[in-house]
């Protein structure tokens, strides 16, 4: 009996063959060897580039190598076509409850079926909503109020009092009231004085809120190019027997269907990310450098509020029909390189227009849109490189049980009481 490694060698070694053979063909280019020349083998090179970009010929599934998926249908057809998920949050939870939950409402009042379980499920979902809206907008509101614009100010009264306090009235520093000056911690540890931790920790934020206008941008593109149907049943196409149980794809969506995805889905995450991207931005700029990066996770939290319901406030079942749920595009199967290509390389058009909006925005928010503080602060940098290079070097370096601390913390010396760390 032939071992399974066995197996798998010969069909490698077979396959290999076909396709060798198929190389060799008259229509196939061959690989000249060292007698005919560099003519022959510029010929050959010429050749195969002019094969390489038709390949229908050879047993390749070009629609895989598209994204493209098979799906098939109850009458047993199948159908080609490019699949995505439902996010799995609450926007997920209220995108299956218009779809599909309400369908399935309708279809029992149609045959006199039980309801208790659908009207449960479309209040839990709704529920959810309300809930999840009413959080996230709430706590940026608030954030806004109480938190963002009092750093803002407290930082602009800093920088108003140490320009008062430590220049003259033609702007020239005074290093004898700025040795003496009394906010100098405050002074120096503005994060956005250090343009290089400031952008960077930025750059972060704006990327994080990117990825949640991607998906907001996604969901739009998939409830805009969903073909129209009359019927709420056309919407859905199942693929297993047990209906509205199993799995189903989103086929369709009737006008009403539509109309409340764009108003409940689609319009609060794109109203909720750029105000958490405009809110965060002044936020984190305000404030100190360790600051600066608690606060972006501070508001990292505020993002996660769908995910958090989703996870804790919804019944497992009605998890499992968000998962068993995806969006269908039947399209035509792609049959050539080419095709495959030009999928591939809009998805890259895409991300490098996403890394320039991050990068463009971040230039243009800090030189032109900040209302913070002035745009260039190089009085603070250079009476603060003194400073900063004093007070952020370690007392001590010693390592371990082998380091000696004697010198670092001496007993019974009071000469360091009331040294300025």
């Amino acid at each position: 009996m032939r071992s399974l490694a066995d197996l798998h060698a010969s069909a490698s070694f077979d396959e290999g063959q076909e396709l060798s053979d198929r190389l060799q063909s008259e229509d196939a280019p061959c690989i000249p060897d060292s007698a005919n020349g560099s003519s022959a083998l510029k010929k050959s090179y010429k050749s195969l580039r002019g094969h390489t970009s038709d390949l229908t010929g050879l047993n390749i599934d070009f629609s895989e190598l598209a994204g493209q998926v098979v799906r098939t249908g109850l009458d047993g057809d199948d159908r080609w076509g490019e699949e995505s998920t439902v996010p799995e949050d609450v926007y997920g939870l209220i995108t299956v409850t218009i779809t599909k939950e309400i369908t399935e409402l309708l279809m029992r009042l149609r045959i006199g079926a039980p309801v208790k379980l659908s009207v449960i499920r479309l209040s839990l979902a709704f529920a959810m909503m309300v809930m999840n809206l009413g959080l996230q907008l709430g706590i940026c509101a608030y954030t806004r109020a109480y938190i963002c614009n009092a750093s803002v100010r407290l930082v602009q009264y800093n920088f108003r009092h140490f320009r008062s306090h430590v220049f003259d009235a033609s702007g020239s520093p005074d290093l004898a009231k700025w040795q003496a000056y009394e906010l100098k911690e405050e002074i120096c540890g503005m994060a956005i004085s250090k343009s290089l931790f400031c952008y960077t920790i930025l750059f972060l934020w704006t990327c994080t809120m990117l990825c949640e206008l991607r998906t907001a941008q996604r969901i739009l593109s998939t409830v805009y190019h969903l073909p129209s149907c009359t019927l709420a049943s056309e919407m859905l196409a199942f693929q297993d027997h047990i209906a509205f149980e199993g799995r189903c794809c989103i086929v369709g969506l009737t006008r009403w269907a539509r109309s409340l995805l764009y108003l409940l889905v689609v319009l609060p995450k794109f109203v909720i990310s750029c105000f958490l991207l405009h809110i965060g931005s002044r936020w984190l700029i305000s404030g100190s450098f360790s600051d600066m990066i608690l606060n972006s996770l501070a508001l990292g939290f505020v993002i996660e509020i769908d995910d958090l319901l989703f996870a804790t406030m919804v019944p497992i079942t009605q998890q499992t029909q968000v998962i068993n749920t995806k969006f269908f595009f039947e399209e035509k199967k792609v049959a050539h390189l080419r095709e495959v290509d030009e999928r591939h390389l809009k998805a890259y058009k895409r991300t490098g227009f996403y890394m320039g909006f991050a990068l463009v925005y971040l230039l243009v928010y800090m030189r032109y849109v900040q209302s913070v503080l002035p745009p260039d602060l190089a009085e603070v940098r250079q009476l603060c490189s003194e400073y900063l290079s004093e007070h952020t070097e370690p007392i001590c370096n010693q390592t371990g049980y082998l380091g000696d601390y004697g010198g670092c913390y001496p007993y019974g010396s009071g000469d360091v009481i009331g040294e300025s760390l």
